[in-house]
């Protein structure tokens, strides 16, 4: 779904990483210097550095204990096999969630800055409300963090 065109795009600060720019509501003031850009392209690529690492881990995790035989037999006489796995899946869908959550979120900022009237609807305020929690990152982050760490310590207790 493509908003419709009512009302002039928020104004533009600068490129980011990519081809993104970074927005700036009509209206508001920022600082426009270069280090307000740094910031933000420093936090993206630390954001899908540390989403990317997370997914490989909880992902090539499983696959190590799959494909390798000495693994798979000490971890399936494990009565701890069915938590570790959970762990590794439970890391990954955070992380997927998390993923979903800031989507939903950037399509309705976006969506906003073309539309003032979808900025009044309800839709669009749950969204911008949840695009300020930071802590829910972090919470997320730290809880998939916690679920590898848990899994792998689970992991390392079979071979000791």
């Amino acid at each position: 779904m493509k908003p419709t065109v009512t009302a002039k795009p928020a104004k533009r600060i600068g490129r980011v990483t990519g081809t993104a720019t970074l927005p700036v509501a009509p209206g508001t003031s920022v600082a426009t210097s270069e280090t307000v850009l740094e910031y933000y392209n420093n936090y993206a690529e630390y954001s899908k550095t540390l989403r990317a690492w997370l997914v490989a881990y909880g992902v090539g995790g499983p696959i190590l204990f799959l494909t390798n035989t000495t693994i798979s037999e000490k971890l399936a006489a494990s009565p701890e096999k069915a938590k570790i796995v959970c762990l590794f899946l439970l890391g990954v869908s955070l992380q997927v969630a998390l993923a979903f959550i800031n989507k939903w979120c950037a399509w309705h900022l976006y969506a906003g800055e073309y539309d003032q009237d979808y900025r009044k609807c309800r839709r669009y305020k749950f969204w911008a409300a949840i695009n300020k929690l930071s802590i829910l990152d972090l919470a997320l982050d730290a809880a998939s963090i916690g679920a590898f760490v848990w899994s792998t310590w689970l992991v390392l207790m079979v071979f000791i």
